[in-house]
């Protein structure tokens, strides 16, 4: 049993006002509760398309349904495709299914679908609410969807009765964010016993259900350009294990899948500025592990670290960018990372190590 979309179309959709809309069904929602595109069977050529959705508004809208397979709002679903999402705004929906949502409370790629580039979008004051949601706002199942920049997640209430593996963004795929900010969302497991978890706060990168993933090296790369900021502010985590802050998580959800190259990418050297208030967590194969690539020659921060260009006598230029981590998402510890570095009458690098506990 399916519902399709409330909008099924094929070409771009563009300059639309969407909103207060009702969408009711004790049936799944396939492709979408808006805006989507779904084949009732595997095609024998490319699937159905849609082009770019771009200037559109999406406010106001309930969808209650049995489950999500593509996207409470806009979703593709069995080898299908969408364009790139761009300069739309995504406010005070609602999404509630009785079930599953599968892939995004908000927007989802389902069954060998694709969903291009998430450009300068906002995503604000959404309540998602599920049994289990593989992402709260933006989320894949065998599936791919494009980077995502200049976008706003903010103030968003994800509630499931049982896990999530990623409050705002659940993909199975290497994943590039630039200028976007991913502020004062809540996180929530309803689940009281052993197995309900929030496994990721605004990102969870993981193998997943798609065995072909295995193979694949998963990275998250970081960025902020110049006059720009990237922001994991108030990430608010709420299950069994507690209340907690967390903003990225590259980890295997299923214990039959695994991470074994996964790897944290943080480059603020583009011109920006990089902030990650909240914690991290990388697990491999043999635990967690870090990786960090920094590089550029330009102002950014890292943990509220400035990296400024400062004039010493003898005109020596000064740098500076530091990292705080946790070993993993419930652990106490924490270690302070920083770099220093000197270009001009005074070279050289050096580094401080910092060890903390917190109690």
């Amino acid at each position: 049993m399916h519902c399709p979309a409330l909008v099924f179309l094929f070409g771009a959709v563009k300059n639309n006002i969407f909103s207060d809309n009702t969408v009711t069904t004790s049936k799944i929602i396939r492709g979408g509760g808006i805006v989507g595109v779904y084949i009732d069977r595997l095609p024998s050529a490319d699937g159905t398309y849609i082009g770019d959705i771009t200037d559109n508004i999406f406010s106001g809208n309930t969808i209650t349904a049995l489950g999500a397979y593509g996207g409470g709002i806009v979703g593709a679903d069995t080898s299908s495709t969408i364009g790139d999402i761009v300069n739309n705004v995504f406010d005070n929906n609602t999404v509630i299914t009785m079930g599953t949502i599968w892939t995004g409370g908000i927007v989802g790629a389902l069954n060998q679908s694709t969903i291009g580039d998430i450009i300068d979008c906002t995503f604000t004051n959404n309540v998602i609410s599920a049994v289990d949601i593989n992402g709260g706002i933006v989320g894949t199942l065998t599936s791919t969807i494009g980077d995502i920049s200049g976008s706003i997640f903010a103030d968003n209430t994800i509630t499931a009765r049982g896990n999530i593996r990623a409050g705002i963004l659940y993909l199975e795929h290497s994943l590039t964010v630039t200028d976007s900010q991913f502020t004062d969302n809540i996180f929530t497991s309803l689940q009281t016993y052993d197995s309900g978890r929030v496994y990721g706060g605004a990102i969870t990168l993981d193998t997943g259900t798609d065995t072909a993933a295995d193979s694949e090296a998963l990275s998250l790369t970081i960025v902020a350009t110049a006059g720009n900021t990237t922001i994991f502010r108030n990430n608010e985590i709420n299950d069994i294990d507690g209340k907690r802050t967390n903003s990225i998580s590259i980890q295997p959800t299923t214990a039959t899948h695994s991470n074994a190259d996964a790897t944290l990418v943080i480059s603020p050297f583009s011109g920006g500025v990089v902030y990650l208030y909240d914690p991290i967590y990388v697990k491999q194969d043999n635990g967690a592990a870090f990786e960090y690539e920094f590089d550029g020659k330009a102002r950014a921060s890292v943990w509220g670290y400035d990296l400024k260009a400062a004039k010493f006598e003898g005109e020596t230029g000064i740098g500076e960018a530091g990292l705080v981590f946790k070993p993993s998402s419930k652990s106490p510890w924490l270690v302070d990372l920083g770099v220093q570095g000197y270009v001009g009458k005074r070279e050289g690098v050096s580094g401080s190590l910092r060890v903390g506990l917190e109690f």
